[in-house]
C-alpha cells in the first residue's frame, strides 16, 4: 500500500497520491480551490500521523489555521440560512444508476457561534497530537527561493521537527528571475523536486491554469500557465476543473 493517500477513493485506487522524493502538482484556475486541495492533502497526511510543513506565499498563518479547523472539524464561516444538501448516485446490483440520493448536511457549529472558543478548544484537545505535527509558515510573495526553503527546513530540523511532507503554496509565486520568468520558474520547480529527493519528503505544490481553462470543465496539462516544463518535472499532476 502507498505510504500517503488522499482519502479520495478513485485517486487512491489508482496510486495518484503524494510520494517521497516526488512532487505532486495541482493545476486549477484562480479561485477554484488549489489551496483547499493542498489543505486536504495536508489534513490526510496528518491523519496518517505524518509531519507536514505548509509553506504559504499567499495566505497568512491565521487564515490557514482557520482553514485547517474547517477541514478537520467541518466548521462553516457562518450558520447557513438555508439547508445544505449533498447528492450521491445510488446503483443497482448491475451497477446501473437507480436513484439520486439527497442528504442534508448540518454543520455542528460555525465561526459566528457564541460558543466558538469552547467548541474549538474541545475538538483541538482531541486532535492535539495531530496538530503538533503541522507547521504553518508564511513567506512573502515572490520572496522565497528553494535555497531559503532549505534553510528553513534546516532550522526546523534543529528544533526537532522533520517533515514527511512539504506543501508549497504555490510554485508560481516563488522568487524568479524577472528577466526570464518562464525559464526561471521551470528551474525553481526542478530545484524543489531536487530538495524533495535529497530529504526524502513528499512534495506538493500548485500552479495556475490559463484563461482558456476557466471556460471549460476539462482543463488539463496543456492549460498550465507560464511554463510547460512544469508538467514534465512533476511526478504526478492533477487538475481541478469547474465552470462558472
Amino acid at each position: 500500500a502507498a505510504e500517503f493517500g488522499t482519502g479520495i477513493e478513485e485517486l487512491d485506487r489508482r496510486g495518484v497520491v503524494p510520494a517521497r522524493a516526488a512532487v505532486m502538482l495541482v493545476l486549477a484556475s484562480t479561485g477554484i480551490g488549489k489551496s483547499w486541495a493542498m489543505i486536504h492533502l495536508a489534513k490526510f497526511a496528518l491523519m496518517q500521523r505524518k509531519r507536514v510543513l505548509y509553506a504559504s506565499l499567499e495566505l497568512g498563518e491565521e487564515e490557514l489555521g482557520l482553514r485547517f479547523y474547517q477541514a478537520f472539524f467541518g466548521v462553516t464561516n457562518r450558520a447557513p440560512r438555508d439547508p445544505i444538501y449533498a447528492r450521491g448516485l445510488e446503483k443497482d446490483a448491475l451497477g446501473r444508476l437507480s436513484a439520486i440520493e439527497r442528504e442534508e448536511i448540518v454543520p455542528e457549529f460555525s465561526f459566528d457561534s457564541e460558543n466558538l472558543e469552547d467548541e474549538l478548544e474541545t475538538r483541538r484537545r482531541l486532535m492535539e497530537g495531530k496538530f503538533k505535527n503541522l507547521e504553518i509558515k508564511r513567506f512573502p510573495t515572490r520572496g522565497l527561493t528553494v535555497a531559503g526553503l532549505r534553510g528553513y527546513l534546516d532550522a526546523l530540523e534543529t528544533a526537532g521537527f522533520i517533515p514527511d511532507m512539504v506543501i508549497l503554496d504555490y510554485i508560481g509565486i516563488m522568487r524568479t528571475d524577472a528577466k526570464d520568468h518562464r525559464i526561471s520558474l521551470g528551474r525553481t520547480l526542478e530545484d524543489f523536486r531536487g530538495m524533495c529527493v535529497e530529504r526524502s519528503v513528499a512534495g506538493v505544490t500548485a500552479q495556475q491554469m490559463g484563461r482558456e481553462a476557466a471556460r471549460t470543465s476539462k482543463g488539463g496539462q496543456t492549460n498550465v500557465s507560464e511554463d510547460w516544463s512544469l508538467i514534465g518535472t512533476s511526478d504526478i499532476c492533477i487538475s481541478i476543473n469547474a465552470t462558472s
